[in-house]
């Protein structure tokens, strides 16, 4: 009677692995056993078989003739190596027993962003937030503790990428806040907050004002002092 192969997998079903930041190897990781010995294993991206590189390297551990592990490092990791990795493993009878590990990346900030804005009544605002993250997230918009609509924010993704402008015309006493950009997806969230400041449109003239005010006030003074000292 033939012996019909069981196998345990770990991690069951299917898993993540979060980068929260780039250049560092990830390393993923698969074990089955069995009652026969014989496995194969092959790990595949995005259902790509993958072989050893300068990219990956995989090694496959085997103990006691059915107990199998296998891992496979990413060097260098990036944004590019987010995906679907699933790791196979195929018996003498050519079952396949498979589990899956997604890569996935938070978002994290591309440039940089001026925390706040000083600008006067009746001109125009805009805020620019840039990020990369896999999957792209769920993109939300806030003026201090309430939602805006997106009827005034602007929104462009690629593969990897999400730019996101929220335009703002006519500026008024209202419009001064805090304006915050929050972006979340399975991996995890970001938040990027501008201070909008709003002022008169006679600020600009302040500094003029000021010294205009110093020097008459010093005119008045030499004028007084002066016409004292001829009723003498």
């Amino acid at each position: 009677m033939p012996i019909v192969t069981r196998v345990t997998i770990q991690p069951v079903g299917s898993t993540n692995y979060t980068l929260s930041s780039f250049g560092g190897n990830a390393t993923l990781s698969c074990s089955f056993s069995s009652n026969t010995s014989g496995l194969t294993v092959v790990w595949t991206r995005n259902n790509v078989p993958i072989t050893f590189s300068q990219k990956y390297e995989i090694i496959t551990t085997e103990e006691n003739g059915d107990a199998i592990t296998s891992n496979l490092t990413i060097t260098n990791s990036n944004i590019t190596d987010a995906g679907l990795y699933t790791c196979r493993a195929t018996d003498q009878s050519q079952v396949s027993y498979s589990t899956i590990v997604s890569i996935l990346v938070k978002p994290l900030q591309l440039g940089e962003i001026t925390d706040f804005q000083r600008l006067v009544v009746g001109s125009n605002a805009s805020i620019t937030c840039r990020i990369q993250a896999y999957p792209l997230p769920t993109l939300t918009w806030r003026k201090g503790n309430v939602e805006l609509s997106n009827k005034t924010y602007n929104v462009s993704t690629s593969q990897y990428n999400m730019t996101t402008t929220l335009s703002l015309a006519n500026l008024n006493y209202t419009d001064r806040s805090l304006y915050s950009c929050i972006f979340m997806n399975e991996a995890g969230n970001h938040t990027e907050t501008v201070d909008i400041r709003v002022m008169s449109n006679l600020a600009p003239l302040w500094p003029a004002l000021g010294i205009i005010c110093e020097l008459a006030l010093a005119a008045v003074a030499y004028l007084t002092y002066h016409g004292r000292k001829a009723k003498l």
